[in-house]
């Protein structure tokens, strides 16, 4: 595989130029219930509509946005325009249900990281509360474990839900389920895509289904994209 050039200056002017014009920015992906068919909440996912390459996924630019130290810049950054979407819905009599943001390792391991998103939430109280923060399974792997878990605690006791992403792809362990305050476990869409042909899929699938409802968590089936899928997880 061809190694990803470095990130240059010029690229970090441009990538703050586009969040401060808006061309970075959330695109919502619907979450579905199974047993009613209606949407209750939305993903919030990042595009880049780059005014040379078209619309860019997150795989183009997250990437180099990590390199250049951004991180925290570009969750504060969408943090404020998905609670400005948010409120806008409810403003429209709307309810938006729950939306998921993700947070990086960087922002859930300092004490900084914390206090800018409970700066940026305090300013949307009524938005606040329908959102998820989605945290990948590498963050168990970051040197500053306890501050990651403290941290996590105490966006809960501030009313935030905390959503498990890709789980069974990454670092996290049992262990982990027992120690970690979470209230959604995300099903990696891998093994949701191998459902139907697979048995170890499904047999995973299954003790993902059970240990879910042990802790008493919501569960998100990512990429289900036929009606087969549906049935079979229902």
């Amino acid at each position: 595989a061809l190694l990803r050039p470095r990130p240059t200056l010029r690229l970090r002017e441009e990538l703050i130029a586009a969040f401060e014009s808006g061309d970075i920015g959330p695109q919502y992906q619907p979450k579905v219930s199974l047993d009613t068919g209606l949407t209750i909440g939305f993903e919030a996912l990042a595009r880049w509509n780059h005014p040379e390459r078209g619309l860019l996924p997150p795989s183009e630019f997250l990437p180099d946005i990590n390199q250049l130290g951004l991180q925290g810049d570009f969750l504060i950054y969408m943090a404020s325009k998905v609670l400005q979407d948010i409120e806008s819905l409810i403003a429209d009599g709307l309810d938006p249900g729950q939306v998921s943001i993700n947070v990086p390792e960087v922002t859930l391991a300092t004490l900084s990281g914390r206090a800018e998103l409970d700066r940026i939430f305090a300013r949307h109280p009524d938005a606040k509360a329908h959102i998820i923060l989605e945290i990948t399974e590498d963050v168990f792997i970051a040197r500053a474990t306890e501050t990651v878990r403290a941290n996590i605690a105490h966006f809960r006791r501030a009313g935030l839900n905390v959503s498990l992403d890709d789980f069974g792809t990454g670092f996290a362990s049992f262990r982990h389920l027992r120690e970690l305050e979470f209230d959604e476990l995300k099903i990696d869409s891998s093994f949701v895509r191998d459902l139907c042909e697979d048995r170890r899929s499904q047999v995973l699938i299954k003790g993902f289904l059970d240990m879910a409802i042990g802790l008493g968590v919501q569960v998100i089936a990512e990429g289900v994209e036929t009606e087969i899928q549906a049935q079979r997880l229902r």
